[in-house]
């Protein structure tokens, strides 16, 4: 069947083959919409947690400075026991430029735009090689 496509096509048709493509075509729309108004919805949600955060961390000033004001250090409330605490230790880099070899981390990725550029001119990169992607489908919806 393999080797006759117009058997293959008449013997997928009497099968709903079409239909089959259809349906799958149709969910495929349907993911692709979804995806897309998630990506949408997420951007939004991101957002609106950064105003929240935001907020949350305006709250926590006004209250640490109202404990400071008022000279206490600890209140008992219904909601909550709210108090202020010690600083804690953190570093702060004033000349990343004066930092030791040993205080830097280094981030290396292969640069894959360059090396398909030298393997497309037919030099040898050691350690890559120029392969063929799988097949792939293209919709083309009416």
């Amino acid at each position: 069947m393999a080797d006759d496509p117009e058997l293959a096509a008449d013997t997928f048709e009497g099968m709903g083959l079409n239909d089959v493509l259809s349906r799958l075509v149709r969910q495929a729309q349907e993911a692709k919409a979804m995806a897309a108004g998630i990506a949408v919805l997420i951007g939004e949600y991101q957002a609106r947690r950064q105003r929240f955060e935001r907020r949350n961390e305006a709250m926590r000033a006004i209250v640490l400075g109202l404990l400071q004001k008022s000279g206490q250090q600890r209140v008992q409330l219904p909601e909550a026991t709210v108090s202020i605490g010690k600083g804690r230790d953190r570093v702060e880099i004033v000349d990343e430029a004066a930092l030791p070899k040993w205080a830097l981390r280094v981030v290396s990725s292969p640069d894959k735009a360059a090396i398909k550029e030298r393997l497309d001119a037919g030099k040898k990169v050691a350690g890559a090689e120029l392969v063929t992607g799988g097949e792939t489908l293209t919709m083309r919806v009416a």
